[in-house]
């Protein structure tokens, strides 16, 4: 075997796309030598080195003549993180995976911030994205903090000058735009990207909107692209993540706050089997399908972007994660300008946000691991199972089960919301044990220490009165399910506002 390679091989598959307004291409190899072909690609836009050997400054000095990439994989790679700094630093990377590669050193908190500090031109990196508050806290400890004498800062810190990045010299490419000077390489999709590119901010936040617009648009491409969507469908998609992830709330009432944190618990919920598919699509139509449109129904069109066959629940896991990704660097920003309240916890505190991150950098990890189970190498074309995810994820990780049990407790809480109250006292009893095993996950003591947070409740039995309305144990059938609704709301409040507030 080649020393470079640890194993897989490149992927000569045809491109993904034949959009002749992209042109993308997407370039996957485990041979750092194979980076010479790739940079001969008109249209490159995403490119995985996963797995490969022997990442030089020298094999990845032709990246350095491109002016952004959609995405770049250097997970489980052998890799100098002096030599990114040297080649990529100034290129704009909207997506850059590095798990499990030699890029991550101590402790995975300060890796990231350390990173972050180095890279200021990559957007996500491992499946989150960096906002400015993040960029700064990081500036600060690395600059003037306890950071500024750190292994990081003493063995892997190159600095910013101009001369040693290799940006003059570049392969000619007619994909070049018309109107760059500095002989950079900027792909059809690139200029799409760069050509409404502001060469300043005003405020660091107006950054992260601009570059969470500009992914949620790639997520869109991708979408229509690997999710077998009809072309008459594409234009329902086209612009509904833009909107969620960057748009005013002002211009829609299904986009704010609130929204934006439902459709990331339908999401994540639709990734574990302990929830219905139906009752979340239910869920998922009835909060964000606002405006019926009673001719398409009746035609049996599609007219919404909940609706099924294209629901982001009915996505493949790379979309799905994607989505989670944006919504939680959103939900983030929203978090900062949120009103501070003292006697209320906010919708979505930091802690509870920091939790999501962490399951969403589990499952990205159990991605990776699914994929070489399958000799898969490649995560932008693999073939993921979603029910793997779940079990890979939190199955064998004691430190994520919290952060898992705030999940459950607030999809159960969002099945409070469904319609129909015989529906919901059938599936009370599950409900009720993912209820009782999401509240143990995060308070062991629970029962003693919250009063009313579990109780005991009969067997349903259902029964028809002398005047013909149905009860259950000796009640309405709708005054008992909103009493055990009821219920369940005040003990999941209980138990997320202690674990928010410690």
């Amino acid at each position: 075997m080649d020393s470079n390679v640890i194993c897989g091989k490149p992927n000569t598959e045809k491109p993904q796309s034949e959009n002749k307004n992209f042109k993308t291409h997407h370039f996957a190899t485990t041979q750092s030598d194979d980076l010479r072909v790739a940079t001969k690609l008109p249209g490159l836009w995403s490119l995985s080195l996963s797995y490969c050997r022997n990442l030089t400054a020298y094999a990845l000095g032709s990246l350095s003549n491109f002016a952004c990439f959609g995405f770049v994989d250097f997970s489980y790679a052998s890799i100098d993180f002096v030599a990114i700094q040297y080649t990529i630093r100034e290129v704009q990377i909207m997506r850059m995976n590095s798990i499990g590669s030699t890029l991550h050193i101590g402790d995975s908190e300060e890796w990231r911030g350390f990173a972050a500090f180095c890279l200021p031109n990559v957007w996500s990196l491992d499946g989150l994205f960096v906002t400015w508050d993040e960029r700064r806290k990081w500036d600060e400890y690395f600059i003037s903090g306890k950071g500024k004498y750190s292994h990081f800062m003493r063995k892997l810190y190159l600095p910013p000058n101009p001369v040693f990045v290799p940006r003059k010299e570049c392969h000619p490419s007619k994909a070049k735009a018309k109107d760059d000077k500095s002989g950079l390489i900027v792909t059809p999709r690139a200029q799409q990207v760069l050509v409404h590119f502001p060469r300043e901010f005003q405020m660091g936040v107006e950054q992260d909107l601009w570059r969470l617009k500009y992914l949620a648009k790639d997520l869109e491409q991708a979408v229509k692209e690997y999710n077998n969507i009809s072309l008459k469908d594409h234009a329902i998609i086209e612009g509904s993540i833009q909107c969620m992830i960057a748009g005013s709330s002002r211009s829609d009432n299904t986009n704010t706050m609130a929204s934006r944190v439902i459709l990331f618990l339908l999401i994540f919920a639709s990734f574990l089997p302990l929830f219905s598919p139906g009752r979340l699509q239910e869920l998922l139509e009835m909060t964000f399908i606002v405006h019926r449109d009673g001719t398409a129904q009746k035609e049996g069109r599609l007219y919404n972007w909940a609706q099924n066959p294209i629901s982001p629940l009915k996505w493949r896991v790379q979309e799905k994660m994607t989505y989670l990704s944006l919504l939680l660097g959103r939900l983030k920003l929203d978090a900062l300008s949120e009103t501070s309240v003292q006697d209320e916890p906010p919708l979505a505190s930091p802690q509870l946000l920091k939790t999501w991150g962490h399951l969403l950098v589990s499952m990205l990890h159990a991605c990776y691991e699914s994929m070489r189970s399958t000799d898969s190498f490649d995560l932008e074309t693999a073939t993921i199972n979603n029910d793997d995810i779940s079990h890979r994820a939190f199955g064998d990780l004691p430190k994520d089960v919290p952060a898992m049990g705030t999940v459950e407790l607030e999809v159960i809480q969002l099945f409070c919301l469904l319609p129909g109250s015989k529906e919901f006292l059938d599936e009370f009893p599950s409900l009720y044990k993912a209820y009782e095993r999401a509240v143990l996950r995060l308070v062991p003591g629970a029962v003693a220490v919250f009063e009313g947070v579990f109780w005991e409740e009969d067997a349903f039995h259902f029964h028809t009165s002398a005047d013909g309305e149905e009860e259950v144990n000796g009640m309405p059938v709708e005054a008992k399910a909103t009493e055990i609704k009821y219920k369940l709301c005040v003990g999941v409040e209980k138990i997320l506002r202690n674990f928010c507030t410690e």
